[in-house]
């Protein structure tokens, strides 16, 4: 005998056929996003402080994480965050933290792009504030401010 070979059996299965379906629609949000990828890895790069290049060669460890979301008009949207730390050729001491967030809408080709790094000395020279944004493939554009 299935459950549906009995009435008792068809009404629970209706029951819970439509409260899969309410809670299904109560629990939908307008703002709905799906993680459609996430991770982490550590790396090492060598790079400058544009602010501070006396300092030479910074050795950097880099500490990275994404998550990507898929939106419910099917942009999609990954944000990363990154912290560096590190030493530079004379043994100055770096900290940098880098967000960024990129943006491709729905059936596109090319992503919007916003970065925004701070690369903070312990030394005396200058820290280096670094902002790039723009679309890829095609033009980004850079701003480095440099402030004590």
């Amino acid at each position: 005998m299935t459950i549906f070979n009995s009435r008792r059996g068809a009404r629970q299965a209706l029951v819970t056929m439509l409260g899969a379906a309410v809670a299904l629609f109560a629990t939908a949000s307008v703002a709905f996003a799906e993680v459609i990828d996430s991770g982490h890895t550590v790396t090492t790069n060598i790079t400058t402080n544009p602010c501070g290049l006396s300092d030479g060669p910074i050795v950097l460890t880099t500490d990275s994480h994404w998550e990507t979301r898929l939106q419910a008009d099917g942009t999609v949207i990954t944000h990363f965050q990154n912290h560096s730390e590190g030493v530079s050729a004379n043994g100055t001491k770096y900290i940098a933290n880098r967000q960024s967030t990129t943006t491709t809408s729905a059936g596109s080709t090319s992503a919007e792009a916003e970065v925004e790094i701070r690369r903070i000395s312990a030394g005396s020279g200058q820290n280096a504030l670094i902002t790039i944004s723009g679309t890829f493939p095609g033009q980004l554009t850079t701003t480095v401010r440099c402030v004590g």
